[in-house]
């Protein structure tokens, strides 16, 4: 869970792989930037949807460096 707001995550080229469930990562700040980061494996039983990235009270969240077709789902 990133909840600070104005704050870059770089993943450094790495995977964050999931079990099958859940969310990668929950998103609760303004201003967040994830880059450089896989994100794979994560989905949200009941609600249908893939979740690799869910954000809440976000106001701007980029991807800069993390083509949609590289991660498994979004919610933003």
């Amino acid at each position: 869970m990133v909840e600070r707001s104005n704050i870059i995550v770089d993943g450094n080229g790495y995977t964050l792989e999931g079990p099958g469930t859940g969310i990668g990562f929950r998103l609760g700040g303004n201003g967040i930037t994830i880059k450089n980061t896989v994100i794979k494996g994560f989905y949200v039983p009941g609600a249908g949807f893939e979740a690799a990235i869910y954000s809440f009270e976000t106001s701007t969240t980029s991807l800069p460096a993390t083509p949609l077709s590289t991660i498994s789902g979004a919610s933003i």
